[in-house]
């Protein structure tokens, strides 16, 4: 059994779980380690997910899974954590968010959209992605953060964000926006 996500979904998926190992782990390039490890391990164990419903929550154990072995692999103290559940999401905002993030994926320079497109859509590892495109495993770590931090300028162009105390998303609500069209809406549904 496997997701049925398309590709605005993997995206917004993609960005709640970057963000959510973000907050506890520092490096940048631990961070996109243990995100692709992760989904390594949710390609690898699919099987083992008997509730489609519960493909998130169970993307989310994945990952706190992969955080706790980062520490403890390093010998840092895995209990100075805090609590690795506190940011999972309560309530969805894929469905609202996906109509916009593919209009705004398009304002994109060609080679953040290419970068967003192989990380998170294709899912391929940093070092995968800079073997395609010919990069240098740094140079392809740059270029998909910048496109991270492009693609969320335009989204807070065009919708009014509101976080919670962890940095969770907890409201969004559409502004007039050049680049999605006035009949989507992001969060006003």
């Amino acid at each position: 059994m496997s997701p049925q996500l398309n590709d605005q979904d993997w995206l917004a998926l993609n960005a709640r779980l970057h963000g959510f190992i973000a907050k506890r782990v520092a490096n940048p390039d631990d961070v996109d380690e243990i995100l692709q490890d992760s989904y390594q391990r949710m390609q690898n164990n699919l099987g083992q997910l008997h509730d489609q419903d519960r493909f998130e929550s169970w993307l989310y154990q994945i990952v706190r899974n992969r955080i706790i072995d980062f520490y403890r692999k390093r010998k840092l103290n895995v209990g100075e954590l805090e609590d690795l559940s506190a940011d999972e999401p309560t309530e969805d905002f894929t469905k609202e968010l996906s109509p916009c993030l593919e209009k705004m994926i398009r304002h994109l320079d060609p080679a953040d959209q290419e970068a967003l497109e192989h990380v998170h859509i294709k899912q391929l590892s940093i070092q995968d992605y800079a073997s395609t495109c010919n990069l240098g495993i740094s140079a392809a770590k740059s270029r998909v953060q910048r496109a991270r931090r492009k693609m969320r300028d335009l989204f807070e162009e065009c919708c009014s964000i509101t976080y919670n105390a962890h940095g969770s998303v907890s409201d969004i609500h559409q502004k007039e926006c050049k680049h999605c069209e006035p009949d989507v809406a992001c969060g006003d549904a």
